[in-house]
C-alpha cells in the first residue's frame, strides 16, 4: 500500500472558506494574540511489516495540524491537489520518556502543564486504566511528525520502541478479557534514539 496523505473532509464545517470542508474550530487564543485557531486532519494509511510475525498489517496515521484560518487556507491552496492530496508523510517517533531528544522536548511538551508528556504516553489500550508502556523504567512517548517533503521524507522511517513491562500489561489486558498476544508492537532500534 503507498503511503498517501490526505486531508480529511470534516462533515459539519464551521467555517466559511474556500475549503470549508476542511476546516475545524478549534478555539480563541483568548489573551494570547486574539487569533481563532482552527484544525485540519491528516490521514496516512500504510502497511508495515509485523516484526514477531510477519504479517503485513495497517497502519492507519493521523496528524492534526492547526493555525489560522490564513495559514491553513494558504497550505491547502499551496499542497493540496483535486484529490485531497497533500506532499510527505506521517511518522512516529517512539522514545523513553528520559531520552526525549531536546528538539521534540521544545516542539512538544508544554512545561507549564503538571505532567508535560502526558498526551503523548504509550498506553496498552484507550481505557483510562489503561497501563503506560514502558522502556524498562520510562515511560514511552510517541510522537506524530508530518514531514511535507517527498525527498526528505523518503529517507526517514518510523521509530518504534517496543515495552518491557510485559507482565503488567498481560495482567491488564487479562483483567479485561483481552488476548494475551501483546507483543505486535514493532521492535525500535535502540541506536535510533538519538536521532
Amino acid at each position: 500500500m503507498k503511503n498517501i496523505v490526505r486531508v480529511v473532509k470534516n462533515e459539519t464545517p464551521s467555517v466559511k472558506a474556500s475549503q470549508s470542508e476542511y476546516f475545524d474550530y478549534l478555539f480563541d487564543a483568548k489573551g494570547k494574540d486574539g487569533k481563532k485557531y482552527y484544525m485540519i486532519k491528516l490521514h496516512q494509511p500504510s502497511s508495515k511489516t509485523n516484526a514477531k510475525n510477519f504479517t503485513n498489517v495497517v497502519n492507519n496515521k493521523w496528524y492534526n495540524t492547526v493555525g489560522t484560518i490564513d495559514a491553513l487556507s494558504n497550505f491547502l491552496d499551496e499542497f493540496m491537489d483535486e484529490r485531497g492530496r497533500v506532499p510527505g508523510r506521517i511518522f512516529i517517533r517512539e522514545f523513553p520518556e528520559d531520552a526525549v531528544p531536546q528538539k521534540y522536548r521544545t516542539a512538544f511538551l508544554v512545561e507549564d502543564d503538571a505532567d508535560p508528556a502526558e498526551r503523548y504516553l504509550k498506553k496498552a489500550g484507550s481505557d483510562d486504566d489503561a497501563p503506560v508502556l514502558r522502556y524498562y523504567d520510562a515511560r514511552i512517548l510517541t510522537f506524530k511528525i508530518y514531514v511535507r517533503s517527498n525527498a526528505i521524507a523518503e529517507t526517514m522511517e518510523d521509530v518504534y520502541l517496543e515495552h518491557t513491562n510485559v507482565d503488567e500489561v498481560r495482567e491488564w489486558r487479562a483483567s479485561k478479557g483481552l488476548s494475551e498476544d501483546i507483543n505486535n508492537l514493532d521492535v525500535g532500534d535502540d541506536s535510533k534514539l538519538d536521532e
